[in-house]
């Protein structure tokens, strides 16, 4: 068994077309078929559109940035405490 998950257009007349990889063999098969729509999410904010996008962040490990970040606010509470 085998999934294969690709995005289709149904046409008007209720038909799709898949085009499966070359390694499929030619025979019969059994398929299962499941349905679900693909939507635009409302609640996504829009600079999300942006993600991946932004050349001069590519190299910068963003996990890393935000734990350097925090890193300094804590020093600055630390100090202030002083």
């Amino acid at each position: 068994m085998r999934i294969i998950e690709t995005k289709i257009n149904i046409t008007d007349e209720h038909l799709l077309n898949i085009k499966l990889p070359e390694d499929i063999t030619v025979g019969e098969y059994e398929i299962a078929i499941i349905i679900n729509p693909v939507t635009k999410s409302t609640n996504s904010h829009p600079i999300n559109q942006l993600a991946g996008k932004v050349k001069a962040f590519k190299n910068i490990n963003s996990v890393e940035w935000q734990k350097e970040i925090r890193g300094e606010w804590d020093e600055i509470r630390l100090s202030d405490r002083y």
